[in-house]
């Protein structure tokens, strides 16, 4: 569902409150072997800015996902230990949470200048650099520019 559907980012899964969402490109959503990475630009609201706040400070720190599961095993090796593993779930949305149903999710604050900030101190220390995202964030960067040129000259 991930290359299907469109999907939002929600506060507290909150319908009403949206924070980014994939079809804007406000978000993007992928998969890796631990499980859903979400980067999101939230929504230059006040709902957004009190999110990016909560999060920043570190009283919210985790993630909730609402899905439908097409299918799924269960390894009944140990009866005591019963394990479920989802092999395929219909996502239709992504929160940002203060409670969650999975306490080892996570989610973080950073802005585009410390994303730009860590890429360049890891490429003078010669660590490796995962992802060049230079260009994107410097475009990310011009365009969030803009906006705020433009919102701060309209009357």
């Amino acid at each position: 569902s991930l290359e299907k559907d469109s999907q939002l980012v929600h506060w507290n899964h909150n319908d009403d409150i949206v924070l980014a969402s994939t079809k804007s490109r406000s978000a993007e959503l992928s998969e890796d072997d631990i499980g859903l990475k979400m980067r999101a630009e939230l929504a230059n609201t006040t709902w957004g800015r009190d999110t990016y706040e909560l999060v920043k400070r570190g009283d919210v720190k985790t993630m909730s996902f609402g899905f439908q599961i097409v299918r799924q095993e269960f390894d009944e090796t140990d009866p005591k230990n019963i394990k479920r593993t989802l092999k395929e779930v219909r996502l239709f949305e992504v929160s940002i949470v203060p409670y969650p149903a999975y306490p080892q999710t996570n989610v973080k604050a950073r802005s585009i200048d410390d994303a730009l900030k860590e890429y360049r101190d890891a490429k003078k220390s010669e660590q490796p650099v995962l992802v060049d995202n230079s260009e994107i964030l410097k475009e990310q960067d011009k365009g969030f520019r803009k906006i705020k040129i433009k919102l701060l000259t309209e009357e």
